[in-house]
């Protein structure tokens, strides 16, 4: 098994720290797109994304674009998995590949559920602002 973030988390954070670069400037997507190495197309679906769960807000027109709606230091990595790809939830029985029941759960159940509960703390208390400053030493997100 594999935790690997989807395209589309990738793109959102390489959206979310190209507009916290900006220090509040209102930025088109175009500008955007290239700063976080992404097409166009791509930024203005995961905008919409980010604008619903209100890391950003935009504004129309010629002085338009995006910008960041929070401090980066406010914002968890967490938040964002959670608002882009739905709640990391433990639903199915690792052993039997069907939802765990109520009662009877399996022996890793209870395991599993307290790994799940750890890698949620830990991307809770890991930040936008934590990622941005990792961006420059490592060269990318």
């Amino acid at each position: 098994m594999q935790l690997v973030a989807t395209r589309r988390l990738e793109g959102s954070f390489r959206i979310l720290v190209a507009l916290a670069a900006t220090r509040g400037r209102m930025t088109h997507a175009q500008d955007i797109a290239t700063a976080a190495g992404l097409d166009v197309v791509a930024v203005r679906q995961l905008t919409r994304v980010l604008e619903r769960a209100r890391f950003i807000t935009s504004k129309s027109g010629p002085a338009g674009g995006y910008r960041m709606a929070e401090d980066p230091e406010a914002i968890s990595v967490m938040a964002v998995l959670d608002a882009v790809e739905g709640r990391l939830e433990i639903g199915y029985c690792t052993l039997r590949g069907v939802e765990c029941p109520p009662s009877g759960v399996c022996a890793l159940h209870l395991p599993w559920e307290r790994g799940a509960g750890a890698l949620r703390a830990s991307l809770e208390s890991l930040t936008l602002a934590d990622l941005i400053g990792n961006f420059g030493a490592q060269g990318d997100v």
